[in-house]
This record gives structure tokens, sequence and C-alpha cells, in this order.
């Protein structure tokens, strides 16, 4: 692994810590996110910034690291986020955060904490 993948991974599990903090904070109901605008939008900045952060990894990283962690359906998803804009599935975005990003956030520690 680079120094670079590193440092990405520890980014994203940042990230990762801050959707569950929001998740804590603003409630972990369907309908505490749908009713909270700042609560959405934290939430969807993240889940960005995530899908942004993982084309900095390197090519030999993703590849390898491919059957635990779909890298290209990450980016995807960040496209979907940053283009859907209106017309997002915000019931899709909030299982996202509460059962995706846990996987993501335990493959991120995996990689970066001793």
């Amino acid at each position: 692994m680079e120094a670079t993948d590193t440092q990405v991974l520890i980014s994203m599990l940042i990230l990762c810590n801050e959707i569950d903090e929001t998740i804590e904070r603003y409630g972990d109901t369907l309908d505490a996110f749908l009713i909270d605008k700042d609560y959405r939008k934290s939430v969807l900045l993240s889940i960005l910034e995530i899908g942004e952060m993982s084309k900095e990894l390197s090519d030999r990283f993703k590849k390898n690291t491919s059957t635990s962690i779909p890298w290209q359906r990450i980016r995807s998803y960040r496209n979907y986020i940053a283009h859907a804009r209106h017309q997002l599935d915000y019931e899709e975005v909030f299982y996202t955060a509460k059962n995706d990003i846990p996987l993501i956030m335990q493959f991120c520690e995996d990689w970066v904490l001793p």
C-alpha cells in the first residue's frame, strides 16, 4: 500500500466517523433524516467526499481490495449525489449511511489502525 493510500483511508475514516456522529446527533430514524435538511446535507456531503476521495486511491490498491469494497460503486454513488440534486432518493441515502458507511469505516480501520 502506498503512503497516499494510507492518507486517503485515514481521511475516509474521519468522514465515516462524522457520518456516525451526525446520525447519533440528529437521530437514528428515517423520519428524522427526512425532516431535517441540515441532517441530510451533512450526510450527503460526507458521502460525496468519500466518493471523491476514492478516486485518489492507487489503482493497485483498488484492484487488490475490490472484492472487499466496491470502489467503482462508491464513485458512481458520488456522481449520483453530485448530479441528481433535487431527485435524490433520501431513503436510499439514509440506508446507505446506516448500512454501507459502517462497512467502509471498518475496512478503513482494518487497514490504518494498528
